[in-house]
């Protein structure tokens, strides 16, 4: 039979979750059914992934908040699924706190579900996807799974995440760092979590022409620009870089709430020739970027499973990052880059400086990390894993 998933995203696309579009693409490679039901919609214009338009129409929109939908949705439910509404009001009552208004008004999710053929619903995040889809699934009666990532664990963790949790058939997250805080912290048994960490498409970022004509001094960051990411840091550091007269240029890749911030301290700190903000960019130009740099670095102070150090090792650029979370488990101290101290960007210069000094160290540590990600951190070996996560088949 063939496998038929649906997806509930809070947002699709959305220009910083690329590795959610890849995850999409990879299951429909294979084969499988995916629907994709968004609960807002967003603006396509600022999503530059180039896989997103023969994805587009597999998506079903509820930005339509209308009284008139709502009602018409709820008759529907009330017709098809009466037992499962009363059970659902239940759960809601037992979630406590503002179930019962999110119950209310996901009639057009359960809707949604209703009509879809997929046998499973998937969710990204802890958010309010997450909310609307555990409670339109216990309506429907169809299985749930949900992957945790970062900050929806670490910085802003849903007050009911235990008990949506306990609903989930699984819970996906990962990296081990994970799963074990969502024991201890959570009370989500282990044996409940899958770790799946987001892999990369290792033959669209590999080495090429621009790898053999790396520009001198060029380091790279590719991140939102929002305070976790530790870009204040990495400002901190070329501060550093420039004083010890060390010759460098330091690219930025993406935006966010911070960029005002961040360009005008680099602008107060005299180094508005050395640091350079480039804005969000599609992969190939992100691709040319990795090619071209001698030196990855990325300062975040919380980090789950960093999908940006894994494109650049796959391109053979060593990377610098901070000691946070589940980094170590990902990046190899040593082999194929360097981890610091969060929050010491003398220890990032330090790093930094390091491998754009010794072209030798850099290119050992930038083969053995593309080697590393081509075996353990491939999109192919991301969705093997999600897929058994789904079946309940034990990971090998």
């Amino acid at each position: 039979m063939k496998e038929t998933v649906c997806y509930v995203l809070d947002a699709f696309p959305a220009a910083s979750e690329t590795f959610i579009t890849n995850e999409l693409l990879e299951l429909v490679r294979r084969g499988v059914e995916v629907h994709i039901v968004s609960m807002a919609r967003p603006d396509i214009t600022t999503v530059l992934h180039p896989g997103v338009a023969s994805l587009l129409p597999r998506v079903t929109y509820l930005d339509d908040t209308s009284r008139q939908r709502q009602l018409r949705a709820l008759g529907a439910t009330v017709l098809h699924n009466p037992v499962g509404l009363l059970h659902a009001w239940r759960t809601a009552l037992q979630l406590g706190g503002h179930y019962t208004w999110i119950l209310r008004h996901a009639f057009p999710l359960i809707a949604a579900l209703r009509r879809s053929p997929c046998q499973r619903v998937h969710v990204h995040f802890g958010g309010p996807a997450l909310e609307y889809a555990a409670l339109a699934c216990n309506v429907v009666r169809k299985p749930f799974t949900v992957t945790l990532h970062g900050s929806d664990i670490f910085l802003r963790p849903l007050q009911a995440l235990r008990k949506l949790c306990t609903l989930a058939q699984r819970v996906i997250t990962v990296s081990s760092f994970n799963r074990n805080y969502l024991q201890d912290e959570f009370g989500i048994p282990v044996g409940k979590v899958d770790v799946v960490t987001c892999g990369i498409d290792t033959e669209f970022f590999s080495t090429g022409p621009e790898t053999l004509r790396r520009i001198p001094g060029r380091i790279v960051t590719v991140a939102r620009l929002s305070p976790e990411k530790g870009h204040i840091y990495l400002v901190e550091a070329a501060e550093r870089l420039r004083n010890a007269g060390v010759q460098f240029e330091w690219r930025m890749i993406g935006d966010g709430p911070l960029r005002a911030q961040l360009e005008s301290m680099v602008q107060k700190r005299g180094l508005s020739g050395q640091v350079h903000f480039l804005g969000m960019q599609d992969a190939r130009s992100v691709l040319t970027e990795l090619r071209q740099s001698c030196v990855f670095a990325l300062g975040s102070t919380s980090e789950a499973a960093p999908v940006s150090y894994f494109e650049a090792m796959a391109t053979e650029t060593p990377v610098v990052g901070t000691r946070v979370r589940g980094v170590p488990e990902f990046v190899l101290e040593g082999e194929t880059g360097f981890l610091v101290d969060a929050e010491d960007p003398a220890a990032l210069a330090d790093r930094v400086a390091l491998l754009l000094k010794n072209s030798d160290l850099a290119r050992s540590m930038g083969r053995k990390g593309r080697v590393h990600v081509v075996e353990h951190l491939s999109l192919a070996r991301q969705v093997d894993g999600l897929m058994r996560a789904w079946t309940g088949s034990p990971t090998p």
